[in-house]
């Protein structure tokens, strides 16, 4: 798989994503170190895991040597509307 087949398949995913020069290696290392967090465990082609971020953070942190900008609060206007917009309609 390419890289730029990677990418556009996480991008369609609801997942946290990174660039890395050995993004692959990283990755591998990741879903090594994350193996008995999986969600699914029947179909090992769903790479969903139940993991805190600060876990990824270091794990990242090992694998990683260069600086790391995290963004633990996406900007995510639309849904940040649409949750008000729910709360506003629901009844009390």
């Amino acid at each position: 798989m390419t890289l730029a087949t990677r990418l556009c398949r996480l991008s369609l995913m609801c997942t946290p994503c990174f660039f890395s020069e050995n993004a692959f290696a990283l990755e591998a290392a990741l879903h090594k170190a994350f193996e008995t967090k999986k969600l699914n465990m029947v179909n090992p082609r769903k790479e969903f895991f139940r993991i805190p971020l600060l876990d990824i953070k270091r794990e990242v942190g090992k694998n990683f040597d260069k600086t790391v900008e995290w963004t633990e609060l996406p900007w995510a206007e639309e849904h940040r509307t649409s949750e008000k917009m729910r709360l506003a309609a629901a009844p009390n």
